[in-house]
């Protein structure tokens, strides 16, 4: 894997953002959470990491949808 930038946004915003100009631009995108399982699984190849260890209050939960943000 090359990564080649790291972003970590600290509101949905960004996060929406990040993820469109990575769309947009045919970026590959690792998501990581806390890491703690990072090295597990099939190695990943990706352009960019983007970590969600900002991203840390629940704005939304709908347990009929099984959906939380």
């Amino acid at each position: 894997m090359t990564v080649v930038a790291a972003e970590a946004p600290a509101t949905e915003a960004e996060l929406s953002a990040l993820v469109a100009a990575a769309a947009r631009d045919g970026t590959r995108l690792e998501i990581v959470g806390g890491g703690t399982r990072r090295g597990l699984g099939a190695p990943v190849n990706a352009d960019a990491t983007l970590s969600t260890a900002r991203l840390d209050a629940v704005t939304l939960y709908e347990p009929q949808a099984l959906t939380l943000v």
